[in-house]
Formats: structure tokens, sequence, C-alpha cells
């Protein structure tokens, strides 16, 4: 039996070093979200309204490449810092805790203070008369201040109904993501995933099981070089060799994979399980072209995740004991990871399929 990963009809998902754009759903419902700016668009006409959930959510780690590219530049102890750090960059990736979902409240419209608005009315109104008509001053200021009184209990009853109104449609939208609605779901993960360093995006939701794809960066990203000491004592900066390296790349996709299904099921209430599928580029061929390919895919339930040690556990433990189903194939004695064969696994064929990878943002 294949991996089971389900791909939505009509979701299409670019990736890009800039953010994510995804398309979900049919023509007459369709939503965009994601690098641009979210929107959602139907037959009765457009609406826009978001609200976030869970309170802010942790950035992920992302790529180490730009620290190693800076390394040459560094004295070899800044350097040793430098790599170490992005090492531990990539060991941590699985280790965000992201808050669960909340009930979504209403923001109230924001009204000026009585007293603020008082002493505005009162100054406009007597300022319409000469400094010296004290009385008709006075009188100004007396109707200014009934006036404001009345035009304070107008703009509070305003925003209460406003705020009302507001939270009967954050009340809709939370009950069909509590229902595991297709479109609730895919619109709130697609909103959560959008601003992480590494790209990942929903493409499905059966049931109570979600779908993702997320981008993982090149082997090329990490330091080739790793700190340590010679038999002397002295600081050294030795070459990595081929197994360390494989080893800390693999822990690199399984940190992504691992974290991103940890946000799915924070995201979504009512899911119980994620399944994700970790792609990244292929090398350029003869006409300068790349194309997504899988590396790694597994799946998760809230169950199997629940009382996992995260400080202690490091992402290939979680992938390994922690998963109820995981993709992974590596060769050789130094254990490089390789793409997986998708005729094999015709789902995560599917989820291959429906990426774009822009390659504008190269370097």
């Amino acid at each position: 039996m294949g991996f089971y990963f389900r791909v939505a009809p009509g979701v299409r998902v670019r990736l890009t070093g800039r953010g994510v754009r995804t398309s979900l759903g049919p023509r007459a419902a369709r939503v965009h979200v994601g690098a641009g700016g979210p929107g959602v668009s139907t037959g009765a006409g457009p609406v826009s309204y978001y609200h976030g959930l869970g309170g802010s959510r942790p950035r992920r780690r992302g790529s180490t490449g730009q620290r190693s590219r800076s390394l040459a530049a560094a004295t070899k102890a800044e350097q040793a810092e430098q790599i170490a750090r992005a090492i531990d960059a990539v060991l941590e990736l699985h280790r965000p805790h992201f808050p669960p979902a909340e009930r979504p409240e209403a923001e109230r419209w924001d009204v000026l203070p009585l007293g603020e608005l008082i002493r505005r009315r009162e100054k406009a109104a007597a300022a319409e008369h000469w400094l010296f008509a004290v009385r008709k001053r006075r009188a100004a200021r007396k109707r200014a201040r009934a006036t404001a009184i009345a035009e304070h209990a107008a703009l509070v009853r305003s925003a209460d109904v406003q705020q009302e109104q507001d939270q009967l449609v954050l009340d809709a939208w939370w009950h069909r993501l509590l229902d595991n609605d297709h479109d609730a779901v895919l619109a709130a993960l697609a909103r959560a995933l959008e601003d992480n360093d590494a790209e990942s995006a929903p493409v499905g939701v059966e049931a109570d099981v979600a779908s993702v794809v997320v981008r993982v960066p090149d082997a090329e990203a990490l330091p080739e070089r790793i700190p340590g000491t010679t038999a002397a004592g002295n600081l050294s900066l030795r070459k990595a060799t081929r197994s360390q390296w494989n080893a800390l790349y693999s822990h690199m996709v399984a940190g992504y994979v691992v974290v991103t299904a940890k946000e799915v099921l924070a995201t979504a209430p009512s899911i119980r399980e994620a399944g994700v599928v970790a792609v990244r580029r292929t090398p350029a061929d003869a006409y300068g072209d790349r194309e997504p390919e899988a590396l790694m895919a597994a799946r998760f339930t809230r169950e199997t995740l629940e009382g996992v040690r995260w400080e202690e556990a490091d992402a290939m433990q979680v992938l390994t004991d922690a998963s109820t189903e995981y993709v992974l194939e590596q060769k050789g004695i130094a254990r490089e990871i390789q793409a997986l064969d998708t005729d094999d696994h015709p789902d995560i064929a599917a989820a291959v399929r429906v990426i774009d990878l822009d390659d504008d943002d190269d370097e």
C-alpha cells in the first residue's frame, strides 16, 4: 500500500524564495493566499475578512546558506562560532511550539473617550464667537457638550453593533474550521504557513487528515566545515565527512517535516492527522530548468506527537518513533538521502505535480 496523501482538485502551489502563493478550490469560489496578500473571491462578490488564530507564531528557523556564505571573511574563532550556530539551528528546526488555535474574538472599533470628544466639540463651538462674547461662548459650549454626549453614545452603540456582526462572521468561520470544512481548513493552513522561512502550503484535506508540502533547501545550504579541536587542544575547522554532511542534511529535512506537521495540527483544531511531503529543486538540466522532487514524506497524529520530549529528541528520532508512516530513501554507507521514486508512491507523485517552483531567486 502506498503512502496516503491527498491533493484537492484545483490546487496549485507556487513556491518561491520570496513567498508562497496558493490557489485553492473551484473557479466559482477560489481562495488565493500567500505572497501578494490574502483574499477570497466568490460568485457572490469579494470577501476579505481574516483573523489570526492562536496568537503569534514563532518564526521557523530557515536555511543556513546566508550564514555559511559569510564565513570566509571571519576569523577562525568567529567562523567556528557561526558554524556552530548554523548547525544548532538545523538541529533545532523541529523544536518550536505552536499554541493551539482558539476561537477568535472580534476587535472593537476605537471610540474617542467622552472627555476628549467634549473638549474638542466645546473648543470648536466657542471658536465660532468673538473672544469677549462670554455669554454666547458659554451657551455654545453647553450645547456642544450635550451634542458630544449624544454623539459619543451613538458611536459606542455603533461600535458594539459592528463588533457583534464581526463576531458572527468569525464564529461562523470558526465552526467551519471545527467541522473540518475543506475550504476553511485549507485557507487557515495556507495563511498559517505562508510566512515561514521554509515555503510550505496545504494541498488537500480529506475528513480529518490534512496534506501539506514543504520546500527544503538544497544540501549546499549547509556549512562544509565543522568546528573541532586538534590533539593539542587547538581550535580547528575540518571538512565534514560525507557521512556527517548527509546526517546533518537528513536532520534538516526531517526538522522541516516535523515542524510543519506540528503547525498544521496547532492551526486546525479538528484535524487529527497531518501528512507532509518535503520537496526540493533538482539540479539544473541542459536547458537550465529545475523541477521539484520529493525527498521525504511522513504522517503524524496528535496522539503520536503527544508526550514527545522536544528538548531532547532529535528530528530523526521524532520521524522514526512518532510518525505513523514515513518514506525515506538513503544510499550507501554515507547514508545520502535520495529522491523518492514516485512511481511507487502515486499520492506523493500527485503532490509533486501541483508544485510550481520559481527559480528567479537563485543566487
